[in-house]
Order: structure tokens, then C-alpha cells, then sequence
């Protein structure tokens, strides 16, 4: 399996189960900051800290709050040295070495070295529910030196160094009973933490790089989103974790609070068909589809227009700076309700299923009933059918379950990196059941180049075949917004999504 892959389990957790943990919990009032103590508000708790076995998103901002990792990500989606100062590979992209920081220690004042960093390493390898083991299963073996530790890979990666950055160095010896005092490498330390109920935080004094800005952080769960965007307003919580999309015009319209989001986006809201299974096999329907959905529409009105349009319908964002376009020779799926009609009438369609979930994410719920609309405008007759989320998720997961005549939608939420969103459209890691040994093939070659100007037109191929097969229907990618009063400065968020306070402050 590739290093660099996010396949679709791991997909799935980050585009369904992640939304849904925000969704869930049970209403505990918002614990009371101490002085300059910034108080974060989410609507569900966290359940544990260890960043290797990550179970929920509400985890997610942790994983740099606390921890340190070889490398870590930007807010541009590129890579800045973190734990270590500089790394290089060899020809072949099969050997990478990394070199540390000299000098730089654990919360507890224990040595943050490269047998630290090795074991933590060796930690995810061997750990079957680890989130991140797949990132890097392809390390064959780890050797270290006093100030160097090198990976020596079964297969070539050219973006081996972007997949270490998911890796946080935890101390392993702890790991039987990490939630109780662990100890961290990131710039803050854990004061006390009750699972699902609270988290506070206090400054790492050992932390090698810049020093936190805070005297420290109090998480505090939140009943539901309307309280939860109540106690921004009033002034009871300082930074509140995904704001509802519904939320987000009054937020930005009030001088008191900011609205926080993305430079750009790599979380991309589709629908899947099932390519193994008629009418999903036949690419006319699946093109049909493609030109059938009115993107910005559904973009307006069901996420309030937070996001971008993705008219080249790849999981490679329209906006990024990996897509080739139409410059390569790529094809633009503009709304077309004429064409779309014209193409399902060939492939002799008239009618599909919409295969929903209940009683969460309502941007689905709304998709469907103007989806709806745009496919009686092409022909067709679409039923919706809304599934409690188990019954949902089993309609069409893992790949390779059959689900014909069922349209589904979905997010994926990603690295920016073609390593992680193309891996995806892999055979048999994706929903939709497109499984092409042509693609699979231009990946595999695309993953060995290590010149990004190169590497850009690799990846450019594949896209193409994407392009033209429509495995998929990507319509746009979103912004998951988060907000926070005008008083907090520092906080950035990944295309991804992930809020990111390492570097927060308060202001008067």
C-alpha cells in the first residue's frame, strides 16, 4: 500500500464519521476560563489524546497543539521543518533522511531524539487501529543516528516527506496510560483532561520552537450548534470549531466576531454511482449526471456558498495548483440540462434513487431536493430515500459493495497533495467502484517523481482519464468555517479544514 494514500476507509472517516462526531454529544455548560485563558467551544467532547489513533475531528487540532512531528504542514498546504531541520532522498525516492533538532525534549524534560522519534515510528507501524499506519506501511526499516533518522522504503516516494508530517512523536512508553499525564512535544502541555468532558492546557516550557502565545486553552463541550454560536456572541467562549455553513453570513457581518476559514479547499462534496453496476457502468449516465447537477446552485443553497465550484469534475480542486485544466485538453462539466437529457435518453434512463442520510448534514438533504429538480429537467425521476447514518454508510461502503441505480452523495476531506486525493480514485479504495488498471498505473509511475514540475505533469495524466471516465460527479469543494471573536489573532485553517491555534493569541 502507498505512503502517501488515504484510502477510502480513512477517506470516509475524514468526509463522514469526522462531520458526524461534531454532530453528536450530550450537553455539558461551558466551564469558565481563567484569566487570558482562551476558551475553545466545540459541539461534542473529546473522547482521548493519543494523536496515533485518532477517533474523532474534535481530536484533530490537537494532534499540533500538543505534539511535534518531522515535518509539519502550512497554511498553503505546503511543508515547513518542525522536529526536523532539513531531510533529503536519494535518486530512486526509496531512502530518506531526516536530520533533528539538536537538543530538543519532551514536556517532561526526557530527551526528543531520534530513538524517541524511531519508536514512535515503530509505534504506528505495529498499530492496527492507528489512522495514520497507512501513510507510511511501505517503510521497510528505520536506522538512526545520533542526529539523523533514515527510512528505507519498499516502494519509491517522491512525497514521503509530506507523509511523516501526519506522524506526531509521542513518548510510547506511555501509551497504556496516555490519558492521564502524557508527555507532549508540541508547544503546549495537557493540565487536566476528563474524557468527553474537558481539556485544559498549559504551555510546554520545554518546547524547542516559538513559545506559546497563551497562558493557556480550556475546551469545553457545547450542547448543540445554536448554543454553541449563542456563547460566541455573548462573549462566553473566545473560538468556536465548525460553525454551521447557516451561521457563517452573521458571523462575518459582525465587527465582535471573524469568520475563519481556508485559503483554499481540498474537501470536495460528490456523488457516487456504482460504475461495476448498471446504470452506473455506462459512462453515458455517469456523464449525464455530471452535466445534469447545477453546482453552483447546490453550492449557494446548501452550503451558502462557502466554497468553489469543481467544473473539471477530478478530486484534484479546480483551484489548485496541481490541476493541469483545460489546457491539457480537459473538459469542463458547465451545467447542461440538454446535453444531460440527451445522454440519459441514450443510455435509456428515466430513473434513480437518492441515497441520503437522516438526521444530520442538512446541505444533503437540501442537495437532493434541487437535484431532484435539475434531473426532471433532464428526463429523469429521482426518489429520495433517507437512511439513519449505519444504515446510510452500509448502502454503499466498504468499496466493492453493490448499490445500482443509487445515487450517494458524500465529502472527502484531504491533503491538497495528488499523492492523497488521487490515491483515492485507486482500485478498490473508492465508493464508486471504478476500478482501472490505466489509472492505477499512472499513479504508481507519477508517486516515483521527485521534480514537482514533473511530477505536475504525471499527475496530469491520470486526471485526464479521470476527466473523461466521470468516476465520479465532484461538484465543488468546500470551506469548513470556524469562527472566533476579533480579539483572538493567530489562528489559521489547512485546505482540509483543520483549525490550527499553535500560533493563537488575545488580544484586548
Amino acid at each position: 500500500m502507498d505512503v502517501s494514500s488515504l484510502r477510502s476507509k480513512k477517506a470516509t472517516a475524514a468526509g463522514v464519521a469526522f462531520v458526524l462526531a461534531l454532530t453528536l454529544g450530550i450537553n455539558f455548560a461551558p466551564s469558565q476560563a481563567a484569566s487570558r485563558n482562551l476558551v475553545y467551544g466545540s459541539a461534542a467532547g473529546i473522547p482521548q489524546l493519543n494523536p496515533i489513533i485518532l477517533t474523532s475531528a474534535t481530536e484533530m487540532p490537537l494532534t499540533t497543539l500538543l505534539w511535534a512531528g518531522l515535518t509539519s504542514r502550512n497554511e498553503s498546504g505546503g511543508l515547513d521543518p518542525d522536529l526536523a531541520t532539513r531531510w533529503n532522498a536519494n535518486a530512486s525516492a526509496t531512502q530518506w533522511t531526516f536530520t533533528l533538532r539538536q537538543g530538543a525534549k519532551f514536556s517532561d524534560g526526557s530527551p526528543l531524539n531520534t530513538k524517541a522519534v524511531k519508536a514512535a515510528f515503530e509505534y504506528t507501524l505495529k498499530t492496527p487501529v492507528s489512522q495514520w499506519k497507512i501513510e507510511i506501511d511501505m517503510v521497510d526499516s528505520i536506522r538512526t543516528t545520533a542526529n539523523t533518522i533514515t527510512f528505507i522504503l519498499k516502494t519509491p516516494n517522491a512525497v514521503f516527506s509530506e507523509a511523516v508530517a501526519d506522524i506526531r512523536i509521542i513518548k510510547v512508553s506511555e501509551v497504556d496510560n496516555f490519558n492521564k499525564n502524557p508527555s507532549t512535544s508540541g508547544p503546549y502541555k495537557v493540565a487536566k483532561f476528563t474524557p468527553n468532558v474537558s481539556l485544559n492546557l498549559v504551555p510546554n516550557p520545554n518546547y524547542y520552537g516559538a513559545k506559546a502565545g497563551l497562558t493557556g486553552i480550556d475546551f469545553t463541550k457545547l450542547g448543540d450548534s445554536t448554543a454553541a454560536v449563542n456563547a460566541l456572541r455573548a462573549g462566553s467562549i473566545d473560538y468556536l470549531d465548525h460553525l454551521t455553513f447557516a451561521d457563517a453570513a452573521s458571523v462575518k457581518s459582525n465587527s465582535a466576531l471573524q469568520l475563519l476559514r481556508a485559503k483554499t479547499s481540498s474537501q470536495t462534496v460528490v456523488l457516487h454511482m456504482d460504475n461495476q453496476n448498471a446504470p452506473g457502468n455506462n459512462i453515458k449516465v455517469r456523464q449525464a449526471m455530471a452535466y445534469a447537477v447545477n453546482r453552483q446552485s447546490l453550492l449557494d443553497n446548501a452550503y451558502f456558498g462557502q466554497g468553489t465550484v469543481s467544473a473539471y469534475n477530478t478530486v484534484v480542486a479546480d483551484a489548485s495548483p496541481w490541476q493541469c485544466s483545460a489546457k491539457a485538453g480537459l473538459t469542463k462539466y458547465t451545467y447542461d440540462p440538454a446535453k444531460a437529457k440527451k445522454l440519459f435518453a441514450e443510455a435509456g434512463i428515466t430513473k434513480l434513487t437518492w441515497w441520503g442520510v437522516s438526521g444530520i448534514l442538512p446541505e444533503f438533504t437540501t442537495m437532493a431536493e434541487i437535484i431532484q429538480a435539475d434531473l426532471k429537467k433532464a428526463g429523469v425521476e429521482l426518489t429520495i430515500k433517507n437512511s439513519e447514518v449505519g444504515a446510510w454508510v452500509a448502502g454503499f461502503y466498504p468499496p466493492g459493495t453493490k448499490y445500482p441505480g443509487l445515487v450517494v452523495p458524500n465529502i472527502f476531506s484531504l491533503q491538497p497533495d495528488p499523492a492523497y486525493s488521487m490515491y483515492y480514485m485507486k482500485s478498490g479504495g473508492n465508493e464508486s467502484n471504478w476500478n482501472n488498471t490505466q489509472y492505477d498505473t499512472l499513479f504508481d509511475k507519477a508517486i516515483t517523481v521527485l521534480k514537482p514540475a514533473a511530477r505536475k505533469a504525471a499527475w496530469c495524466e491520470g486526471l485526464k482519464l479521470e476527466n473523461s471516465q466521470t468516476p465520479i460527479v465532484a461538484m465543488f469543494n468546500i470551506f469548513t468555517v470556524h469562527a472566533a471573536s476579533s480579539s483572538v489573532k493567530g489562528i489559521w485553517v489547512a485546505p482540509n479544514g483543520m483549525a490550527h491555534l499553535e500560533g493563537a493569541s488575545l488580544g484586548s
